[in-house]
Parts: structure tokens; sequence; C-alpha cells
């Protein structure tokens, strides 16, 4: 089933059932979103390659100056695309799955994915909203969960993601 279908067949038991999803639910939500944004995240760095390829013959030919407004508008899109993606998802998380999850699940990765790959002039709004979201997350996962517990693991190693990025 495509990434797609899993997100809105997910999402509709998110609202039939109040946001009580079991384990496998959750964990399929959370790959199908992952699996969407690692696909965009990865289009953008192949098309911002290409972009930064094409830039440097446009100056000299009028072929390669409409080639790199192309590739320009397509990192656009996709830029667009990962918006309304991750946006979506935080949305779902803010009003409904967090009111249930476990302390140190949340959206701190979407809004990394926004601060590295948004739209040029969110980033840095993206980036102070995850890093907050990180802070809080953590601080809550070191009073909640046991030292070894794999989502307080998780959350330390995105963490450390988020500040190698910086």
């Amino acid at each position: 089933m495509p990434t797609v279908n899993v997100v809105s067949e997910i999402k509709k038991i998110v609202f039939a059932y109040n946001a009580r999803l079991t384990v496998e639910e959750r964990s399929l939500l959370s790959i199908a979103y992952k699996n969407l944004t690692n696909t965009l995240r990865s289009s953008w760095r192949i098309v911002e390659a290409v972009e930064a390829q094409t830039s440097v013959h446009a100056t000299k030919n009028a072929k390669r100056r409409r080639e790199l407004l192309l590739v320009r508008q397509q990192r656009h899109k996709i830029e667009n695309d990962l918006l309304d993606t991750c946006n979506d998802i935080i949305d779902l998380l803010d009003r409904y799955l967090l009111l249930a999850a476990k302390p140190g699940e949340g959206s701190r990765d979407y809004y990394r994915y926004l601060a590295e790959f948004g739209p040029e002039k969110d980033r840095k709004r993206f980036g102070e909203t995850s890093l907050q979201a990180y802070k809080n997350a953590y601080k809550r996962a070191l009073t909640t969960l046991d030292a070894l517990d794999p989502t307080r693991l998780g959350l330390a190693l995105n963490f450390s993601v988020f500040y190698h990025g910086e």
C-alpha cells in the first residue's frame, strides 16, 4: 500500500478512536510519515545539487538560465510539499496524538526537517521551535522515562542530530 494511503487510513483510525492507537498503528503512522518526509528530503538534496551545478553555467547561457529557473521552481515545490506534510503530522500530533502519547514523543523531528529543508524564509523560526521542543521533551523524558527506554534513547539520538546539523 502506498505511503499516502497508509497515512490516510491511520488518520481515519485516529479520528474514529479518539487518538487511541495501538502500538502497531502508531508505528505504522510514524513510519508512513517518516517515509514521506525522507522521500521529500532526498528529493530536495538532489534538486539542490542540480541547482548548484546548473547555476555555474547559467550566467553564460540562456538555456541554462531557463533550466535553473525550472530547477528552482521544483525545489520550491518540494519545500512546500515538505511543509504541508510536516504541518499535517504536527497538527495531528498536537491536536490528537500527544494527549495520549508517552513522554518524549512529539513533533520535534518534523520541525527539524523544516528547519533544514523548508522554505528559506521560515528555517530560523522552525529551528528555534525544534530546539525548544527537543529541550522540553528531553527534560520531560529525563524525569519520566528509564535511561534505557527506547523512546528516551531515540530522543537523545535525534536531539544530537539536531545539534550536529546546526
